[in-house]
């Protein structure tokens, strides 16, 4: 996984809170999408947790519809297939075809409004997921 980007909780300009995605991307060779993200204080203490989202899980599912949303709101060339925390509230969206968006290209307010939207609507399958797999022991990190 890419080096932790610290994120600063206490900005008031912060727009998402806790659960915060720091990368998503699907590997092949395990066949699971691989998650790292900073946990709701609440859930976790640690700065960052990490997991697997195994494919043909509910969870892999409602992530893929995600991505999927992701990509037209994005209007991406090819399906979004990682996405990344590029500090402070920028993120970077990377598509099958080699194609890089920047969230700091947006067009509007309104537009990284939407995208933030699913960003969090992601980071809370991701946070959910963990605390299902911490219940039984399977949490990667």
């Amino acid at each position: 996984m890419p080096d932790p980007i610290k994120i600063d909780l206490s900005g008031p300009e912060r727009i998402i809170d806790p659960p915060i995605i720091d990368f998503l991307s699907y590997d092949s060779d395990l066949h699971a999408y691989v998650a790292e993200f900073v946990p709701d204080p609440h859930v976790s203490q640690e700065q960052k947790e990490s997991l697997y989202l195994r494919e043909g899980t509910a969870t892999a599912r409602r992530v893929g519809e995600l991505l999927t949303e992701l990509t037209s709101l994005l209007k991406a060339d090819s399906p979004v297939v990682k996405l990344a925390h590029a500090g402070g509230d920028s993120f970077d969206f990377y598509t099958g075809r080699g194609q890089q968006v920047h969230l700091d290209d947006s067009p509007s307010a309104q537009f990284s409004f939407d995208v933030y939207a699913v960003i969090q609507a992601l980071s809370q399958e991701v946070q959910l997921e963990f605390l299902r797999q911490r219940r039984v022991g399977k949490a990667a990190g």
